[in-house]
């Protein structure tokens, strides 16, 4: 082999591990980072971070409080959120008192929507049962957990979503984790979520 053919053959097999190693790039997990938060976790594959669009589906941007798997999609997706411990309140009254308010607010509707349903003489109607069956949030599981060396509590919940929460406790903030998908598809989705959660780092 002469000199020019070697260096024309190196030239193509670098290029082409160049390929195969930017292909594989392409398959793993992005980062999501909220640096305000000093917190960072590996999203599912493909999936990446940003913020809603105008008219649905998302757009990506660093630093986005949202993560999503399809631009063009309203689910799946996830987001990070955070909020104030009351003085004196523990992560599980905190966590208790949210979904107790929940349980509230959706009774709240309920009502509502019977009201409404009795003024627009459809009064029970398959139609408003169908609306109030869609505000019930079920609490399917609440587990204690460890998070990046942080307490934290893991809520599984369903309603026409099913979404998988981790209430993290950092300081006097609880951070919010949220992944949500349709009722019927989140069992494809769930050992994506679950391990995307191992992930979890907060500084």
């Amino acid at each position: 082999m002469t000199g020019r053919r070697r260096t024309l053959y190196m030239t193509v097999v670098i290029i082409g591990l160049m390929l195969v190693a930017l292909a594989g790039c392409g398959k793993g997990g992005n980062t999501f980072q909220l640096s305000r938060l000093g917190f960072s976790m590996k999203l599912p594959p493909g999936w990446q971070q940003g913020e809603p669009g105008i008219m649905g589906g998302f757009k990506p941007r660093a630093g986005g409080e949202f993560f999503f798997a399809d631009p063009e999609l309203d689910d799946p997706h996830g987001n990070v959120m955070d909020f104030p411990l009351m003085e004196g309140e523990s992560l599980a009254e905190y966590v208790d008192n949210l979904i107790s308010e929940t349980e509230k607010m959706e009774q709240m509707q309920a009502g509502l929507l019977r009201v409404l349903g009795e003024v627009a003489g459809v009064e029970q109607s398959e139609e408003i049962k169908e609306a109030e069956k869609q505000l019930q949030t079920k609490v399917l599981s609440k587990t204690p957990r460890t998070i990046s060396k942080h307490e934290a509590i893991e809520v599984l919940t369903e309603a026409p979503f099913t979404l998988l929460t981790v209430y993290i406790l950092k300081g006097d903030t609880v951070i919010w984790v949220t992944f949500r998908a349709p009722k019927e598809e989140f069992p494809q989705y769930e050992q994506l979520f679950r391990d995307a959660i191992e992930t979890i780092k907060i500084r």
